[in-house]
């Protein structure tokens, strides 16, 4: 008899606890399946976001090579001497490197006219001082004028 007993005092104890919650692990054997019936197109995707024609900002830059100077058949050059580099400033013809950008020797007289007219519109354009000083006199006229009809 003391099994019995002891088989009813745990059933006795274990009524007096609360109920056991519900498990949040899926049963053994049970598939997921999506709530929203949502469907992975592969197709779409790769239509939509890698189409054939696309070129994804890979650029292909035309340029030069690096030069290459065989160190078997190596680049020279001749020499300069004295008397070359002499001839050549005294034949009056200075090289383009040190020539005058703003030389006006090879200019025809109108195309000197238009340049000076230039170079002249491009000063008044570009003398802030001046304008200023105007600006401040016009100013300094107007509150005068304003004064005299008060």
């Amino acid at each position: 008899m003391e099994v019995d007993e002891l088989s009813t005092s745990s059933r006795a104890s274990t009524s007096s606890l609360p109920p056991a919650k519900k498990s949040i692990l899926k049963k053994p054997g049970a598939k997921s399946t999506p709530k929203g019936n949502a469907v992975y197109d592969e197709e779409n995707v790769r239509a939509t976001y890698h189409p054939a024609d696309k070129d994804y900002g890979h650029m292909k830059i035309d340029e030069p090579k690096t030069p290459y100077h065989d160190p078997e058949n190596p680049v020279t050059s001749d020499m300069l001497n004295e008397d070359d580099l002499m001839s050549r400033l005294n034949d009056g013809k200075l090289p383009k490197v040190m020539q005058d950008p703003d030389s006006d020797d090879d200019l025809t007289p109108a195309e000197l006219e238009k340049k000076n007219k230039f170079k002249s519109l491009r000063a008044n354009h570009y003398n802030m001082k001046e304008a200023m000083a105007r600006a401040r006199q016009m100013m300094e006229e107007d509150d005068d004028e304003e004064e005299d009809e008060d």
